[in-house]
Order: structure tokens, then C-alpha cells, then sequence
């Protein structure tokens, strides 16, 4: 009973501090366990009782009979950061020796009882090491504690004879245990420990915490307490209700289609790469702008027949001919190439790979048309000198010519001239512009017009 009472004042004395913080705030936690700055008082009940397992029998007598409380350990705690907090630990043990010794009397042997009333109260202080941040562990506080306990101990002594006198000892042991809480509530959470502190190698109770500050459940450490995160275990945003928009393009997960890659809402989160209309995942050319009708890839010359089925994909021709043009008998007088253009990088005459889909299709038209030729204009940007610009813009005409001369085409078929930075096409102030003059162009000439 006494016990009890020493248990319930401390709590009630806890209790009354902490009403006197009238402000609540709701700050949201990543795990609900231990928090820096407030203040835990735990009560338990020990077992394996250090004490009484090492209790001296004293000469010529022998244990008949033990019995008394289980040790009651109590802790008020307060944490100083993260993963430190200091206590005050105290414990309450008491226990009864039935001692029995024998006799030998005038009337034979014959055994006297003597009982042993031993009563210890300790406290101490210890510190404690908490690991709720370095480990995953939500609702668990595993700690390890180390201090030193002052026991006061009231127990009868044995002088002469029958009689027994009451004497006080003191002692200093250390405290040294590992454990854990389990919070079921933001307050209220179960305690066990095992570990050395003489009175109870293993404890278990509970413990009640008393903050200025209610601390919520947050189990993605997004901000955003759980009670209103609708992707409580997912790391979100607050504009979503908690849940996450991994590609950042401003659609949530759960209602994104194609979550990991940026997209338009009109696509459900997909993305439409070339701008055609047509989402990634439904375009069969998803780098090309093209046609519904084709699945998304393009018809350059529409003909009707998508470039990766048309041979001559920048001339349109019959089905028939799969897509290239059928030589005539008579050749046209005037006939035009659908693209005319081919651009270089600064400073080079190289063909880019891109552009060799196109002189194939110039190479079927000149064979398909045996008495037309080419002039190939070579031009450079204003970069540089003139005579460079010069050299360089020859230089690029001329690289077309010995493509199409390699591809069969003669070359006295092929006129190439260079302009140098004459006749330029777009601004030479922009990197843009100066990109677009850097160019060779391709013009047909009829023989038969010489």
C-alpha cells in the first residue's frame, strides 16, 4: 500500500508541473517515441530480486521460508536532445527471511524460528542513450542506461540468543540496463528493461509522458501528420494531401498514369515527347511528330506511306514502288526537292547522320531523272575571316557532292560553289541564326534547259 501511495505522488506531482503548460502544439514527428525536452515518469515492478538472492544466511540457521514484494522501480526522466535524456531512479524492496536453528536442549533437540524483515530503499541517477533516430523503429524507443544507485537498507541482525536488533547499512551499486518503450498512445507507452541495478535485473511497467508539445504520428517525415495524410507511409506534399508527385509535373501519383516521367494532364500524367498529340505510350514513334493514322510516326512527303515503310520517305511515290517515285519516260521540266537544306556544325564540313535519309532520296531522283543535275551551294556564318568562310563553305558543297558520287551519280552532274558568309538566312547575332547560315543547299538544273 505504501508503494502505491509513493508511486501515485510522483505521478500526481508530475502531473500538476505539467498542467501549468496551458499551450498545446501539434508538431508531427517522424516516429512516436522519445522527444527531447519533456519529461517521462515510468513505473514497474521488478524481477530476479539482486538482493534477496544474495541475502547471507547467518551461522547455524537455515532458510524455511521467503516472501515479501516484488522491488517496484520508479523513473522520472527528462531529454536534453535527440538521443540523450538524464533520470532519477528509484526503487523500493522489501522482503522477509523465515530462519530456523536447531538446539540441543535438557529435553533433547529442538528448533527455534526467527524472521528477518529486511527493507531497502534506493535512488540514484543514470544516464540514457536513445536510438529511436538512428533506427527505423516508429512506435519503439530502445535505449541503454548507465548511473549509480545509493541503497539505504533497514534489516534485523542477529547478536545473541533469541533476540533480534533492528540495524541501517548503506551501500553504492552500479546501474546499468538496456531496454524499450512501446508507445500505444502519444502519452502513454510500456516499458520493459533487463540489466544489473542489485534490486531487479528485469523490469516491466509502463510510462507516462508529460511535453508542452503533443507530437503526432508522421511515418514518411513528410510534415504532414498522418491523421491527415492520405499517403500516410509515402513522403508527399501538402497541396496533395501527403502524397507524392514523383515526376513533379504537378500530378499526384495515385491519379498518374505514368508516374515517373513528366507529362500532361490531358494524358493522364504521360508525357508526349514530340508534340504530335499523341501520348509515349501509345506512339509507336514517340521522337517523331506524326499522324494518328500511322500510330503517331510521321509521312514526311504524304504520300500516304509512314517514313519507316517508305523507301523514298522525302519523295512521294505509289504504294506500288513502295513509296518512291516511278521514273518517267519524259521528265518533267520543273521538278523540286521537298527539303533543300542541310546544316552543318561550326568549323566542319562533316554530313550529319540526319541528313543521309534525304541525299538517298536525292540520289533515287537524280538516277530516276538521268538529264537534271544539282547546284550545291555551300555557306558559312559571319564567324571568322573571309577567306576562311570561304574555304569552309566550298568545303561543305563539296562534301555532299563526293556523298552523291559515292552513291553512283556523276559528277559532272553536280555543281558546287561557295558564298562564304554571303546571303545569310537569319540573324548572325544569335547562336540560332549563325546555326541556320552554316548550310548547304541543293537546287535542281535541267540539262535540257543549257
Amino acid at each position: 500500500m505504501k508503494v502505491l501511495i509513493a508511486v501515485s505522488f510522483v505521478l500526481l506531482s508530475v502531473t500538476s508541473w505539467s498542467q501549468q503548460d496551458t499551450a498545446i502544439h501539434l508538431i508531427p514527428v517522424k516516429h512516436k517515441a522519445y522527444e527531447p525536452h519533456s519529461v517521462i515518469a515510468t513505473a514497474a515492478l521488478g524481477f530476479i530480486d539482486g538482493y534477496r538472492n544474495s541475502y547471507s544466511v547467518p551461522a547455524g540457521f537455515t532458510k524455511s521460508n521467503t516472501s515479501g514484494f516484488a522491488p517496484v522501480p520508479v523513473k522520472l526522466e527528462y531529454g536534453f536532445t535527440d538521443h540523450v535524456s538524464i533520470a532519477g531512479t528509484f526503487c523500493y524492496d522489501a522482503f522477509t527471511y523465515n530462519l530456523a536453528q536447531v538446539y540441543e536442549g535438557n529435553n533433547g533437540p529442538f528448533t527455534r524460528y526467527i524472521t528477518n524483515n529486511t527493507r531497502i530503499f534506493s535512488g540514484g541517477i543514470s544516464v540514457f542513450y536513445h536510438f529511436r533516430r538512428l533506427l527505423p523503429t516508429y512506435r519503439f524507443d530502445p535505449f541503454i542506461g548507465l548511473g549509480l544507485s545509493i541503497n539505504n537498507i533497514r534489516y534485523s541482525q542477529y547478536p545473541q540468543g533469541d533476540s533480534t536488533t533492528v540495524k541501517i547499512d548503506h551501500s553504492v551499486t552500479p546501474y546499468l540496463k538496456a531496454g524499450t518503450r512501446y508507445y500505444v498512445s502519444d502519452k502513454f507507452s510500456l516499458y520493459g528493461d533487463l540489466g544489473y541495478d542489485k534490486h531487479a535485473i528485469v523490469s516491466l511497467g509502463f510510462s507516462v509522458r508529460f511535453a508542452k508539445n503533443k507530437y503526432i504520428l508522421d511515418s514518411d517525415g513528410d510534415g504532414i501528420p498522418d491523421n491527415v495524410d492520405s499517403c500516410p507511409h509515402e513522403a508527399g506534399l501538402a497541396r496533395f494531401h501527403g502524397c507524392p508527385d514523383s515526376d513533379g509535373d504537378g500530378i499526384p501519383d495515385y491519379a498518374d498514369s505514368c508516374p515517373h516521367q513528366a507529362g500532361l494532364v490531358q494524358f493522364h500524367g504521360c508525357p508526349d515527347s514530340d508534340g504530335d498529340g499523341i501520348p509515349d505510350r501509345e506512339d509507336s514513334c514517340p521522337h517523331q511528330a506524326g499522324l494518328a493514322q500511322f500510330h503517331g510516326c510521321p509521312d514526311s512527303d504524304g504520300d500516304g506511306i509512314p517514313d519507316y515503310l517508305d523507301k523514298c520517305p522525302f519523295l512521294a511515290g505509289p504504294i506500288e514502288n513502295q513509296g518512291c517515285p516511278i521514273p518517267a519516260e519524259q521528265p518533267q521540266k520543273q521538278l523540286a526537292l521537298p527539303i533543300s537544306v542541310i546544316q552543318f556544325q561550326f568549323d566542319k564540313a562533316v554530313i550529319s547522320k540526319s541528313s543521309m535519309p534525304f541525299l538517298d532520296d536525292v540520289v533515287v531522283l537524280l538516277h530516276s531523272h538521268p538529264d537534271i543535275g544539282l547546284y550545291i551551294d555551300g555557306y558559312a556564318d559571319i564567324t571568322g575571316k573571309a577567306v576562311v568562310n570561304k574555304r569552309i563553305s566550298l568545303a561543305r558543297a563539296e562534301s555532299i557532292k563526293k556523298y552523291l558520287v559515292k552513291k553512283g551519280i556523276e559528277p559532272s552532274r553536280l555543281i558546287t560553289v561557295g558564298h562564304g558568309s554571303q546571303s545569310p538566312v537569319a540573324s548572325n547575332r544569335t547562336r540560332a541564326g549563325r546555326a541556320k547560315n552554316r548550310r548547304v543547299t541543293l537546287k535542281i538544273e535541267d540539262s535540257r534547259t543549257k
